[in-house]
């Protein structure tokens, strides 16, 4: 709308050499690329903060990692508080991390792998972004320091019980499974189908 504004305040004061209505379009599109977040969200050990880091770079947007941000206000790391507190406590946590992210713009947002086990989670990760499901094959996930998945068993069982939900927040998935740098690249590719504008906005 304050594109559109502007647009129209120019030709008025310019007259007809000012550029055409569709300007308003291409200017927002650049703002809004500029400004939305990118949130990741998949399976634990699938890649979001590796993947988030080299989007950070490409795009200039702020890299922010909830777990991290859970464990830097807690001060104790995710399995400790799994242990201590047990999961009700963490996924407290968790959810006030992302209404806290979720307010904010121009990030790429790596959530933990259970962020999609919350209904009032959706809300603030997709305000102001585009949510991607970042897929890799199980045999390809680490058990490594994983309270709810230390075997592949259990990675199963997870996943089973986690595939409906991450289908269902997303706006898109990409493949994780190659590079992390080409995972990267592909989802920066589909980003642009959401929000045009998005070569243009880093300019």
């Amino acid at each position: 709308m304050l594109a559109a504004q502007a647009v129209r305040s120019a030709f008025v004061f310019f007259g007809d050499e000012f550029a055409p209505q569709n300007d308003a379009d291409r200017i927002a599109a650049q703002l809004g690329s500029r400004f939305a977040n990118i949130v990741l969200i998949g399976m634990p050990g699938c890649g979001k903060t590796t993947v988030g880091k080299i989007l950070a770079e490409l795009t200039g947007k702020t890299f922010i990692d909830t777990d991290l941000l859970i464990e830097e206000e807690s001060g104790t790391d995710i399995p400790e508080l799994f242990r201590l507190k047990g999961e009700e406590h963490f996924r407290n946590l968790e959810t006030a991390a992302i209404e806290k992210t979720g307010m904010g713009k121009g990030q790429i947002i790596a959530t933990g792998g259970g962020a999609v086990l919350r209904d009032e989670n959706y809300g603030p990760l997709k305000q102001n972004g585009v949510i991607v499901y970042l897929k890799r094959d199980l045999s390809g996930l680490s058990t490594k320091d994983r309270p709810l998945s230390p075997d592949i068993e259990a990675l199963e069982k997870l996943f089973e019980s986690r595939r409906e939900r991450y289908e269902k927040f997303c706006d898109f998935s990409a493949d994780s499974n190659a590079s992390p740098e080409e995972a990267a690249k592909a989802i920066l590719k589909e980003f642009e189908k959401y929000l045009p504008g998005w070569e243009g906005a880093k300019q």
